[in-house]
């Protein structure tokens, strides 16, 4: 009975969060698709579980994840993507498509390992987090110092003509010193 009632509250708790949750079998079957995913991708869990990632999804870098996900498989440990890496696994549209300045929603993925009670990998959940607002806010911020950097350049440039105007100052009022 509790064990039914976990169980509950794990499938609600991974249908209503806004992370991306999926998990694929080691013949890269989906096995496990959650509202996230249903919403962004435009296919629901009824029509993707036990169909072929790569058949259902065509545009997904299939030799890269494939072997990402085999590794899990294999090593029994957790791995990552990043979105400054990896722009994205899935083209989903974000919520910024007009201030956003870019084309799809940047993700950070986590490869986890599901194991079974003889420690065997029997699944690999993906978690897929929209990291779309940093990004964007890490492009302005780039932005930002690479103009910090061109206005420093243009003032140490300044700096050395006021110091060489100095520099003539000074000896113009030495020379009339002397003339005096």
């Amino acid at each position: 009975m509790q064990n039914e009632g976990l169980s509950r509250l794990l499938g609600v708790v991974v249908e209503s969060m806004e992370v991306g949750v999926f998990a694929v079998d080691a013949e890269m079957r989906i096995v496990l698709w959650n509202h996230f995913m249903a919403i962004h991708s435009g296919m629901d869990s009824g029509h993707l579980i036990g169909e072929n990632l790569f058949e259902s999804f065509p545009e997904l870098p299939q030799k890269w994840l494939e072997k990402k996900i085999k590794n899990v498989f294999i090593l029994k440990n957790y791995a990552f993507t990043s979105w400054e890496q990896r722009p994205y696994l899935f083209q989903f549209h974000h919520n910024r498509p007009i201030t956003g300045g870019v084309d799809n929603m940047q993700q950070n993925c986590t490869f986890l390992p599901v194991k079974n009670a003889q420690e065997e990998v029997e699944y690999v959940c993906i978690t897929l987090f929209d990291f779309t607002d940093t990004a964007i806010f890490q492009k302005k911020l780039n932005q930002v110092i690479e103009t910090l950097v061109i206005e420093k350049a243009e003032q140490q440039v300044l700096i050395k003509k006021l110091e060489d105007a100095q520099s003539q100052l000074l000896q113009a009022e030495k020379m009339a010193s002397i003339g005096q």
